[in-house]
């Protein structure tokens, strides 16, 4: 089966028409969303890890401990979920991601990295090993 984002060589871009030939194209006749398509398939892992963090551990829903995140994480593909158990796994184990870092994403100030480092173990036990509650962060 051809797939449908692969170009065929020669051509600036293609798709399968209804008889199953492919077709040209200018990028202006591209299928809508290809491009958002192909752009979140080359999304890097860490950027993956980081707009969940964005997204789930914010300044409004970091605060909202009433369970509603576990239960939310298996909605989410096998793979989105191995990038996010990795990135915490990898913020963790290294000092490249500090309280500055997740202040940029979140909003969220950690006084210093033992702080941030306590919080992120205690999520990723709340998300991944079954942990008893959801942490907050500091207010």
């Amino acid at each position: 089966m051809t797939d449908p984002l692969s170009r065929p060589a020669g051509r600036d871009c293609g798709w399968l028409s209804g008889d199953g030939c492919v077709e040209s194209c200018d990028e202006s006749r591209a299928a809508p969303g290809r491009q958002a398509l192909e752009s979140r398939m080359k999304e890097s892992m860490e950027e993956r890890f980081e707009r969940f963090v964005k997204t789930h551990l914010n300044l409004i829903e970091g605060y909202d401990v009433s369970g509603y995140l576990r239960p939310t994480l298996p909605g989410f593909n096998e793979s989105f979920v191995e990038v996010v158990r990795s990135g915490f796994a990898q913020a963790l184990a290294g000092d490249s991601f500090g309280p500055a870092e997740y202040e940029r994403l979140t909003d969220i100030e950690f006084p210093d990295q033992e702080t941030l480092d306590a919080y992120l173990q205690a999520m990723y036990d709340y998300l991944f090993n079954y942990g008893s509650e959801q942490p907050l962060p500091p207010e």
